[in-house]
């Protein structure tokens, strides 16, 4: 909503027939320096929307799941990590 992040899903696992089976979702922001991988799951993470500045809905859906019984709308709220912390997870 700010303009200052991008939501979006990327793909990390296809199938023999060239789909993707796994769609990860990801925020970018910083003009694309800083980069988060905010939810990685087994499922299709699909139509990333900005509900607010820090908060996101997507669809969350099994990837060999055709009778969409099993598609869920899902809320993830982010919050910020400043730079001190974000140093000390990554020397881990």
């Amino acid at each position: 909503p700010d303009s200052k992040s991008l939501a979006f899903t990327r793909t990390t696992t296809v199938n023999l027939y060239g789909e993707p089976s796994v769609l990860d979702l990801w925020i970018v922001s910083d003009f694309g320096r800083t980069k988060c991988c905010v939810v990685s799951s087994d499922d299709l993470e699909l139509s990333p929307v900005w509900l607010s500045n820090d908060a996101v809905r997507y669809v969350s859906q099994p990837p060999k799941d055709g009778t969409g019984l099993n598609v869920a709308d899902k809320v993830v709220e982010l919050t910020a990590v400043d730079s001190a912390k974000r140093s000390a997870s990554a020397n881990r």
